[in-house]
């Protein structure tokens, strides 16, 4: 199956939205459910393997739980710290725009490739300002 970068940054800024404690600092949780609902734009499918690439990855936070040899739900708690770094760098739709754009120029779209020329794209805007 191929890995939709679009769906992955979306799950991103939906866990990085999501409120994962509450006032009295107890963890809250969204399904694969709650996801799906959040992220109309995508299939559960696409959902659920972004979902299970976003962990390898160490992205996200997230518990998938399998059941007969399929995922019967995911929990997600939070975006991990290069979870973070990486949406840092992508939440503006400009330079994610650009990153995909320059990503499939090349040829290259890795979530390493894609971060790479993430991290170029702002390092040039920071260069242009100065």
């Amino acid at each position: 199956m191929k890995l939709d970068y679009d769906c992955l940054r979306s799950l991103l800024l939906k866990l990085e939205d999501f409120e994962n404690l509450d006032d009295d600092l107890c963890y809250q949780s969204m399904t694969l459910d709650d996801m799906e609902k959040a992220l109309t734009n995508f299939s559960k499918n696409e959902i659920a393997y972004a979902t299970l690439k976003a962990k390898e990855g160490g992205l996200i936070n997230a518990n998938i739980v399998n059941a007969d040899d399929c995922i019967y739900t995911c929990i997600y708690s939070s975006l991990t710290y290069d979870g973070h770094q990486f949406l840092d760098n992508v939440r503006n739709n400009n330079i994610w725009n650009k990153t995909k754009s320059i990503a499939k120029e090349l040829g290259c779209t890795s979530f390493r490739s894609l971060l790479s020329i993430s991290e170029k794209i702002i390092l040039a805007m920071i260069q242009s300002q100065l």
